[in-house]
């Protein structure tokens, strides 16, 4: 009977108690099975201890191993996952478990090995890797132990058999000297045979005795190549447990060298994220002292100080440059002392922006848009620009105009506040991390007045948007010209407008012209710039969350794209070319938004009356 099988004896598990924990297996998977359930299925929670149930599954997988049949894959698969969640758990409890037990764990390879030997059953890869993390799980919570009281029961008992050997030695020659005088007898026996018939008893005895003593002489034999084997073993062991002592002392000195590099390292690290975090702290108050206020290096070193840091001019340089990287900050140089302030970016209108159209192409697309009005990058958002996207990767459009408010802005037409400014510029970053892309389409972004309020932050949010994002042009502010094929004429060129205006507003009169509104704003503007309505083919506005075109006018109002209920949505553009790359006439396709679809409503054909 096994060390084990002892054990089993006296453990609290009852044979019922073992019926019910293989029944309580096979009906978990393995990555089911739950320490507390299980006590609770045996009804005995709390009064088993966890080294019982270790030594129980330890018996049970040895006893498997030792079958001559075909043995359960997956139930000793949750047993070997069982006692290596167990080692791990009295590892933490610091619970002793036995060197027998131990060993006997140890064991389980050669015991499989055995088995197949045994069965000549095919190796199951899973009980082998599960063997494998069991053996790493013992390896390194439990390694074997070399210590002096080991390697002198070890030398003592190789003494031992040392001394059996010897013994049965002598009594091998005593027996063959006896053999010998027996065979001696047994010849001169049988040379008298004739005469003494008495004496064929005795020869039969004593020839049978010599039969035994054959017998014997050969099992002793056999025993002692046991012992020297097994001495052999021992004595092998033994030099085994001297080298893993070496190994493990080396081991040792390494593992306290490598520490001692980790914790150099872990200060090191420290350190760093304790300069990065007071810097990003230092920065964040730069802007918001500067938002306000206007400070020297001194006021702003002493601002620092009563906000419980401790730093000095040279930092705040250094600082002040990376904030200057993203926020416009001014400074007095003609100063002895230069004096900084957030400063508004100087913001660009009336730009040109030049879209090169092929030579031979019969029409070009382009998607308009205006008041997207973002203020979070949340999934109705994202899903929009998914909307926008995929419509235009399936009509092959390449070019999206915003006809400006991309932004809604928080807080940008009340009080400069540090909050909003942090807000602000949180929401582009969030910009040129989240609008998905689509291969080969760009965004080109006019300013509307909400971007517009939002620079008085000391930044321009659609030119930080377009600086990160290579899909991403800036149109500048208010009115930009639109030029195809680089023709500057009205037969190759359309202008797009989003007033800086809050009261703009369309008035129409009996004849639908907006004279009072739409009409004066663009004569004083064409005015401004030396130019004619003549010298553009339509005017697109953005800014009134209105849907309309006006044809005697000659302009059209683009709808937000996000609110306006049933009115919300887009307008597909696209612009056919005559014979010399000119403009020879419009089609406007206004598209509702809903349900993350764009869908066409309506098509508007569109051709230039020039006025003389």
């Amino acid at each position: 009977m096994s060390d084990l099988a002892i054990w089993g004896d006296i453990m609290s598990l009852t044979a019922v108690d073992k019926m019910k924990l293989n029944r309580y297996l096979k009906e978990h998977a393995a990555n089911d099975i739950y320490y507390l359930e299980m006590c609770d299925y045996l009804g005995k929670r709390g009064k088993i201890a966890d080294i019982e149930f270790l030594e129980y599954f330890v018996e049970t997988v040895a006893t498997e191993f030792r079958k001559n049949e075909k043995i359960s894959s997956k139930q000793i698969i949750k047993m070997i996952s069982i006692i290596d969640a167990f080692l791990g758990w009295m590892f933490e409890e610091k619970s002793p478990i036995g060197d027998v037990v131990l060993d006997q764990i140890r064991s389980f390879n050669d015991f499989y090995d055995e088995y197949l030997i045994k069965t000549k059953m095919n190796v199951d890869q899973k009980i082998i890797e599960n063997l494998a993390l069991l053996k790493e799980t013992l390896d390194k919570l439990y390694p074997p132990r070399a210590s002096e009281d080991s390697v002198s029961k070890y030398l003592n008992k190789i003494a031992e058999l040392e001394v059996k050997i010897k013994q049965l030695e002598r009594d091998l020659d005593e027996i063959k000297r006896i053999k010998s005088g027996l065979e001696k007898r047994a010849n001169q026996v049988e040379t008298l045979q004739d005469n003494n018939n008495a004496l064929s008893k005795e020869i039969k005895v004593k020839s049978l005795e010599i039969k035994n003593l054959t017998e014997t002489i050969a099992s002793l034999q056999s025993k002692i190549q046991e012992l020297e084997l097994l001495l052999s073993q021992s004595k092998k062991k033994v030099s085994d447990l001297e080298d893993f002592k070496v190994r493990y002392e080396t081991i040792s000195e390494e593992v306290k060298k490598l520490q001692a590099l980790v914790n150099s390292d872990k200060k090191a690290k420290l350190e760093t994220k304790n300069l990065e975090e007071k810097q990003s702290k230092i920065e964040r108050l730069i802007y918001q002292k500067l938002l306000i206020d206007e400070a020297s290096l001194d006021e702003l070193v002493k601002y620092m100080q009563s906000q419980g840091i401790t730093t000095d001019n040279a930092e705040i340089i250094k600082i002040l440059k990376r904030v200057k990287q993203k926020i416009n900050i001014g400074d007095s140089s003609f100063s002895m002392s230069p004096i900084y302030r957030v400063q508004r970016p100087i913001l660009v209108t009336d730009k040109f922006f030049s879209v090169n159209v092929p030579y031979d192409a019969k029409y070009y697309d382009i998607m308009l848009v205006s008041d997207l009005h973002l203020k979070k990058f949340d999934s109705k958002v994202l899903k929009g620009f998914d909307s926008l996207n995929d419509y235009c990767t399936k009509h092959g459009i390449c070019l999206i105009l915003d006809l400006g408010d991309f932004y809604d802005g928080y807080g940008a037409s009340k009080k400069v506040d540090h909050d909003s400014a942090i807000k602000n510029y949180q929401l582009v970053e969030q910009a040129i991390s989240f609008i998905p892309k689509a291969s080969g389409l760009y965004h080109a972004v006019l300013g509307g007045n909400h971007d517009c309020n939002v620079s008085n932050y000391g930044f321009d949010p659609i030119e930080l948007l377009a600086r990160e994002r290579d899909d991403f042009l800036n149109l500048g502010y208010f009115h930009s010209t639109i030029l195809l094929n680089n023709l500057t004429n009205n037969l190759g060129s359309f202008d797009i407008h989003h007033p800086n205006n809050f009261t703009f507003s369309v008035n129409l009169d009996e004849n639908g012209v907006d004279i009072e509104g739409t009409i004066s704003y663009l004569k004083e503007l064409y005015t401004k710039q030396g130019r004619n309505r003549d010298d553009s083919y339509i005017d697109i506005f953005g800014h009134t969350h209105q849907s309309q075109f006006n044809y005697p006018g000659s302009y059209c109002f683009i709808p937000p794209f996000f609110e306006g209920g049933s009115k919300k949505g887009a307008c597909h553009l696209r612009i056919y070319f005559d014979e010399n790359n000119d403009i020879k006439y419009m089609i406007f396709m206004p598209l509702a938004y809903s349900d993350n679809k764009l869908v066409k409503k309506d098509e508007i054909v569109y051709q230039k009356i020039l006025t003389k």
